[in-house]
Parts: structure tokens; sequence; C-alpha cells
């Protein structure tokens, strides 16, 4: 027997502890996203998720203060010259 025969149950072993997690990890995020979906929407045949639609209402804009004019920088006359 080879030592490379040996090593195959052992991978084998490990290949399917990983296959059980990769697939509880699965289910248990598929659950997950049907409970918020629900939770959201609601279940068809059930009450609906929320009991009145959100509403949203926009402030006005505050009134524009009075700002000083803009500095304006004087450019060297042999800086504005190519």
């Amino acid at each position: 027997m080879s030592h490379a025969a040996s090593a195959s149950p052992h991978a084998s072993k490990v290949a399917n502890v990983a296959n059980r997690r990769l697939l509880a990890g699965l289910l248990l995020s598929l659950l997950v996203h049907a409970v918020i979906l629900s939770i959201q929407f609601g279940v068809p045949g059930m009450l609906a998720g929320s009991a009145e639609p959100i509403t949203v209402t926009l402030a006005p804009a505050p009134a524009a203060a009075d700002l000083p004019p803009p500095l304006v920088e004087e450019v060297p006359q042999a800086a504005a010259d190519p």
C-alpha cells in the first residue's frame, strides 16, 4: 500500500466536512434572506410587511446668506503673456 493510497480517505473526509459546512452556510444564508424579504415585502396571503407606505418630505432650502464677493487674484503681466 502506497502513501498516496492511504492519504485518499483522509482527503475524502476533509472534503466531505467542507461540503457539509458549505451546504450549512448556504442554507443558513437562504433562510436569513427569506426572513428579511418576508419582513420587507410580506408573504402572499398574510399581512403586508409595513402598515403604511413611507412618506418623505423635503425641507425648504435655507435662504442664501449674504456672502462677500469672491476674491480675484491679479496675475502679473509677465505670467499672463506666453
